[in-house]
C-alpha cells in the first residue's frame, strides 16, 4: 500500500470522527452521521487509491507511484 494514502485515508477518517464529535455536541446527530460517514467515505477512496496504484506498480514494474 502507498504510504502517502494511508496517510491521508488515516486524516480522512480522523477528521469525519472530529467532525461527527463537534455536531454531536451540538445536538446535530443527523449531520454528525453524515460526517461520520463522509470521512469513513474518503478514507476508502485514498485506500482504494492505495490498491490501485499496487496493482499497477505489480502489472507494470516501470509504472511510479
Amino acid at each position: 500500500m502507498n504510504d502517502y494514502h494511508m496517510r491521508k485515508a488515516g486524516r480522512e477518517f480522523s477528521k469525519g470522527a472530529h467532525n461527527a464529535r463537534d455536531k454531536a455536541q451540538h445536538g446535530h446527530l443527523l449531520n454528525a452521521a453524515g460526517e461520520a460517514i463522509g470521512g469513513t467515505a474518503n478514507a476508502a477512496v485514498e485506500l482504494g487509491k492505495s490498491a490501485v496504484e499496487g496493482v499497477s506498480a505489480a502489472v507494470n514494474p516501470n509504472h511510479r507511484s
